[in-house]
């Protein structure tokens, strides 16, 4: 199997049941490219007062990338996440 590769490093917002957490995000692809699956890491940076929670959210990352994920948090301030579906770009949005 093949490396994980950084698929993206930068800010993101993660809303959550109508909250958001604004957060430094670090995306891992994995497999043949072009990739199906991601995964990564984040800290929160500044948030609507709500703390993340381990569950579903929706991520756009700075990119203008979005996608549908699921957080596991470790403690208040960062977590890691899995993309479920597909990663969405902007491309793929105006199509």
């Amino acid at each position: 199997m093949e490396d994980p590769r950084l698929a993206y490093l930068g800010p993101a917002t993660v809303f959550q049941d109508g909250s958001r957490a604004d957060v430094h995000a670090l995306l891992f692809a994995e497999g043949e490219p072009p990739s199906s699956s991601f995964f990564g890491y984040y800290e929160v940076f500044s948030s609507d007062g709500e703390a993340l929670r381990s569950g579903p959210a929706r991520i756009h990352f700075s990119d203008a990338s979005r996608a549908e994920a699921i957080v596991a948090i470790a403690d208040e301030a960062c977590g890691g996440f899995r993309i479920r579906g597909q990663l969405e770009s902007a491309d793929s949005r105006n199509r």
